[in-house]
């Protein structure tokens, strides 16, 4: 299957509907794997959309910490 590389706005536009609308044909109905990680964090995604049903991977990076604690 080729390769298909997002444009700058379709990557902004998928961030900013944080994955929860295919970046190619805009439709909410998305399947996700679980969340693997191998020296990072990344997530199988297929848009089930039948016009479309194109797949990526999603990447996932550390934000931040809460709830931090000292132990006894």
């Amino acid at each position: 299957m080729p390769q298909i590389t997002l444009t700058p706005e379709q990557l902004a536009k998928y961030l900013a509907s944080e994955g929860q609308e295919c970046p190619f044909c805009h439709k909410q109905n998305l399947r996700a794997g679980k969340v693997e990680h191998a020296y990072a964090f990344y997530q199988q995604v297929t848009c089930m959309t039948p016009e479309c049903g194109l797949t990526w991977t999603d990447e996932y990076t550390l934000t931040g910490v809460s709830n931090v604690e000292k132990g006894e």
